[in-house]
Protein backbone atom coordinates (compact mmCIF):
# COMPACT_ATOMS: atom_id res chain seq x y z
CA UNK A 1 0.00 0.00 0.00
CA UNK A 2 1.24 3.46 -0.95
CA UNK A 3 0.91 6.57 1.06
CA UNK A 4 -0.29 9.61 -1.64
CA UNK A 5 0.25 13.09 -1.34
CA UNK A 6 -2.23 14.85 -2.53
CA UNK A 7 -1.17 17.00 -5.27
CA UNK A 8 2.40 15.22 -5.53
CA UNK A 9 1.38 13.17 -8.81
CA UNK A 10 -1.97 13.48 -10.76
CA UNK A 11 -2.31 10.84 -12.27
CA UNK A 12 -2.33 11.09 -16.32
CA UNK A 13 -1.07 14.50 -15.96
CA UNK A 14 2.28 13.77 -17.19
CA UNK A 15 5.46 14.45 -14.73
CA UNK A 16 4.98 15.02 -11.10
CA UNK A 17 4.09 18.59 -10.26
CA UNK A 18 6.13 20.87 -7.31
CA UNK A 19 5.01 20.24 -4.22
CA UNK A 20 6.60 22.70 -1.50
CA UNK A 21 5.40 20.91 1.37
CA UNK A 22 6.39 17.28 -0.14
CA UNK A 23 10.36 18.58 -0.06
CA UNK A 24 9.58 19.62 3.23
CA UNK A 25 8.58 16.03 4.45
CA UNK A 26 11.77 14.45 3.12
CA UNK A 27 14.79 14.26 5.24
CA UNK A 28 18.48 15.50 3.81
CA UNK A 29 19.04 11.81 3.57
CA UNK A 30 16.19 10.86 1.31
CA UNK A 31 17.05 14.18 -0.33
CA UNK A 32 20.51 12.36 -0.99
CA UNK A 33 19.32 9.60 -1.58
CA UNK A 34 16.87 10.49 -4.12
CA UNK A 35 19.59 12.67 -6.37
CA UNK A 36 21.73 9.83 -6.47
CA UNK A 37 18.56 7.61 -7.58
CA UNK A 38 17.65 10.49 -10.06
CA UNK A 39 21.13 9.97 -11.91
CA UNK A 40 20.46 6.40 -12.46
CA UNK A 41 22.78 5.02 -9.58
CA UNK A 42 21.77 1.56 -8.36
CA UNK A 43 21.28 0.29 -4.63
CA UNK A 44 24.72 -0.72 -4.22
CA UNK A 45 26.46 1.51 -5.26
CA UNK A 46 24.44 4.47 -3.47
CA UNK A 47 25.20 1.86 -0.62
CA UNK A 48 28.87 2.27 -0.87
CA UNK A 49 29.15 6.11 -1.85
CA UNK A 50 27.01 6.59 1.76
CA UNK A 51 28.86 4.03 3.58
CA UNK A 52 25.33 2.45 4.62
CA UNK A 53 24.21 -1.30 4.08
CA UNK A 54 22.08 -1.94 0.56
CA UNK A 55 18.96 -2.54 3.02
CA UNK A 56 19.12 0.84 4.87
CA UNK A 57 19.40 2.29 0.52
CA UNK A 58 15.94 0.30 0.15
CA UNK A 59 14.52 1.64 3.16
CA UNK A 60 15.16 5.36 2.23
CA UNK A 61 13.71 4.42 -1.45
CA UNK A 62 10.50 3.01 0.24
CA UNK A 63 10.27 6.06 2.56
CA UNK A 64 10.95 8.45 -0.59
CA UNK A 65 8.03 6.47 -2.50
CA UNK A 66 6.01 6.48 -0.03
CA UNK A 67 6.07 10.07 0.81
CA UNK A 68 6.68 11.54 -2.27
CA UNK A 69 2.98 9.91 -3.83
CA UNK A 70 4.58 7.71 -6.98
CA UNK A 71 5.12 4.02 -7.42
CA UNK A 72 8.43 3.56 -8.40
CA UNK A 73 12.14 4.66 -8.68
CA UNK A 74 11.55 5.87 -12.45
CA UNK A 75 8.84 7.97 -11.25
CA UNK A 76 10.64 9.17 -8.03
CA UNK A 77 13.70 10.83 -10.33
CA UNK A 78 11.08 12.48 -12.51
CA UNK A 79 9.73 13.78 -9.38
CA UNK A 80 13.21 15.20 -8.61
CA UNK A 81 14.26 17.02 -11.68
CA UNK A 82 10.32 18.58 -11.50
CA UNK A 83 10.75 19.98 -7.69
CA UNK A 84 15.13 20.26 -7.34
CA UNK A 85 16.39 24.11 -7.18
CA UNK A 86 18.93 24.74 -9.86
CA UNK A 87 22.30 22.98 -8.28
CA UNK A 88 20.79 20.35 -6.63
CA UNK A 89 19.80 19.73 -2.52
CA UNK A 90 23.58 20.70 -1.57
CA UNK A 91 25.19 17.53 -2.39
CA UNK A 92 28.69 18.08 -3.33
CA UNK A 93 30.61 15.78 -5.95
CA UNK A 94 30.02 14.08 -9.59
Amino acid sequence: VHLRVEGAHPPGNGPPRPDPAVKAALTQRELEVLGLVSEGRRNKTIACELGVSEHTVKLHVHHIISKIGVNNRTQAAQWYHANRPPGGYGRSGP
